[in-house]
């Protein structure tokens, strides 16, 4: 739950989390950061009135920057229709994770293809843009740019260029 959604954003921040015992708790080092994310999870008050939701979530990620040694503390929260018994806390953890994977392929649509700055609202049209805008990016990996903005530039000014990317080789 991000702060684009204020109310449901504050009301799962003044739960109660200092009485819910940690659920689950990773670390991991890579990317030149040490990281610890912890998970606690409690089952969702009636007065949210969401219906399918079971639990609220929230993890708490304390990042170490390796050469700095800057640290950032990021509290994150969610609400999921698996209760206790459907998901264990580490496989809540594991869906949150995978939920960033795809908030970061969504930055890289927004940021650098203007995916949310689209008027294209109506019927089938905005999923086969997303599709458009999915197949320019693997395109673009698959070619081997490691930078999606850089492709794009580059392809504007080729257009050609672009077209042979999706013509079949003879």
């Amino acid at each position: 739950m991000k702060d684009n959604h204020p109310k449901l954003h504050d009301f799962l921040k003044s739960l109660p989390w200092n009485q819910v015992p940690l659920g689950h708790a990773t670390r991991e080092k890579g990317h030149g950061r040490d990281e610890i994310r912890r998970l606690k999870a409690v089952q969702v008050p009636r007065r949210l009135r969401l219906p399918h939701a079971a639990q609220a979530i929230k993890v708490t990620r304390r990042r170490r920057d390796l050469h700095s040694g800057k640290i950032q503390i990021e509290h994150v929260y969610a609400v999921t229709s698996h209760d206790a018994f459907s998901a264990t806390d580490a496989q809540l953890a594991r869906a949150v994770r995978e939920h960033w994977h795809v908030e970061a392929h969504h930055h890289v649509r927004d940021t650098t293809l203007a995916e949310d700055a689209s008027k294209i609202r109506t019927g089938n049209t905005p999923r086969a843009m997303a599709t458009f805008r999915n197949i320019a990016i693997a395109l673009a990996l698959l070619t081997g740019w490691t930078n999606t903005a850089h492709a794009t530039d580059y392809y504007k000014s080729h257009p050609d260029h672009a077209l042979n990317l999706i013509q079949p080789s003879r």
